[in-house]
């Protein structure tokens, strides 16, 4: 469910949580022809930098997704790297990334290094999101390899209506989805710039999958059996009565994750 796992966006992290997470999605299109260059300099030059962020204390992970649909020279990006914030201090060092590039990359050239960076594929655009609600399968032992991220716009005057929304009908399907083992977890994201009414999305929800096919089963799923268990005297058709009150559903894409690295668990 998907911006952003999280999105949960990165490495299993507690049930429930509600602390500091912000994320940074940077949608890059790849020129045709491109793709094996792009994702060599991702995993040789970006990837140590991202690690040694995370090792530093400055970062608390990074992720590499693949978008493959819509494909196409017309698609507006086709990858996506999230980097994720657990603290406003982290977030001061968001800047520092050059630094340790270079740091990483001592002696080499840097200037052809950055055209190698530029020439590999497009920086569409940079968005941020935070973290209002997130929730997993306390089983898992590696990040989710497939999200469902869904967009969403929510009128300015109903954010506290969605937010409910989302925790009275939906929250308890998907911790169902969980204990069925048909789901790997959701994470509830807020986009915080760009931001003002000409933006087509204002929410994200993100749906994390184990693999490809646990997607499959949960797509397979019966919906109405489960709203009649989950939510007595319910119907599936009332369920999403009750959402289109509150939110416009703008699009669904599935990421695959190609690369992550995360901070460890303290000492």
């Amino acid at each position: 469910m998907v911006l952003m796992a999280a999105l949960l966006l990165s490495a299993p992290h507690s049930c429930y949580s509600q602390e500091f997470r912000t994320a940074y999605v940077d949608f890059m299109y790849v020129p045709e022809g491109m793709a094996a260059d792009y994702l060599q300099m991702e995993r040789e030059m970006a990837m140590p930098a991202h690690e040694e962020a995370i090792r530093q204390g400055k970062l608390e992970s990074w992720s590499l997704w693949a978008i493959p649909l819509p494909g196409g020279t017309n698609a507006e990006y086709h990858y996506a790297t999230v980097r994720i914030y657990s603290s406003s201090e982290q977030m001061q060092h968001a800047g520092d990334f050059i630094e340790i590039f270079q740091q990483v990359h001592e002696g080499k050239d840097f200037d052809e290094m950055s055209g190698i960076i530029l020439d590999s594929r497009d920086l569409v655009k940079t968005h941020r999101l935070s973290s209002w609600m997130s929730f997993s399968d306390d089983q898992l032992t590696s990040p989710p390899s497939v999200i469902q991220v869904v967009y969403l716009k929510v009128p300015l005057n109903k954010g506290a209506n969605y937010t409910a929304m989302e925790e009275q009908l939906f929250h308890p399907l998907h911790k169902k989805e969980i204990e069925l083992g048909l789901r790997a977890g959701w994470e509830g994201w807020q986009l915080q710039q760009p931001f003002g009414s000409s933006v087509d999305y204002t929410h994200v929800a993100v749906d994390s999958y184990k693999d490809a096919d646990q997607l499959a089963r949960n797509q397979a799923n019966n919906y109405g059996e489960m709203v009649s268990e989950v939510h007595p005297g319910k119907s599936w058709s009332q369920v999403m009565d009750t959402f289109m009150e509150t939110a416009e559903l703008v699009r669904v894409e599935e990421w695959r994750l190609l690369e992550s690295v995360a901070a460890g668990p303290p000492n």
